[in-house]
């Protein structure tokens, strides 16, 4: 299900423990409350094949911050925020895709439908979000995009 690779894609385990996995959205609110560590963002952007200056520039860090922080080091809410809602947009697009290598080509191509931006370069902001899971969702759907 999307809440269980959203996990894998912040670096969870499948085989953990099933009462650590987030379940719903108030799990995740929860998670982004306590902050996550900064090995969620180093996760995420291996998942997406960024660096780790393309990932701070999603998350509006400076990459000096990012970089000073250790893997451990929790990031604050809005930041943590941003990076699971980067991380269920991925987990849909897997669902739409069923590949990694092709979520990451379409992530990484203009779109028309966005304007003729990367899917990518939305990832930065809710709206972007937003409307990259609108696309993934017409996409699902059978509507060309």
């Amino acid at each position: 299900d999307q809440d269980r690779v959203t996990w894998y894609i912040l670096g969870g385990n499948f085989e953990a423990d099933e009462a650590l996995i987030p379940k719903n959205d108030m799990d995740y609110v929860e998670l982004s409350f306590l902050g996550l560590p900064k090995v969620c963002l180093i996760n995420i952007a291996r998942f997406m094949n960024i660096t780790i200056r393309e990932m701070a520039d999603l998350v509006d860090l400076s990459t000096k911050t990012l970089e000073r922080k250790k893997p451990e080091d929790p990031m604050d809410k809005v930041v943590s925020s941003q990076a699971i809602e980067i991380a269920s947009t991925l987990a849909h697009g897997m669902k739409v895709f069923e590949d990694q290598n092709k979520l990451n080509r379409w992530l990484s191509k203009d779109n028309l439908a966005l304007g003729d931006k990367k899917p990518l370069e939305l990832l930065g902001t809710p709206t972007g979000i937003k409307l990259v899971n609108n696309i993934l969702t017409r996409i699902e759907e059978g509507i060309f995009s």
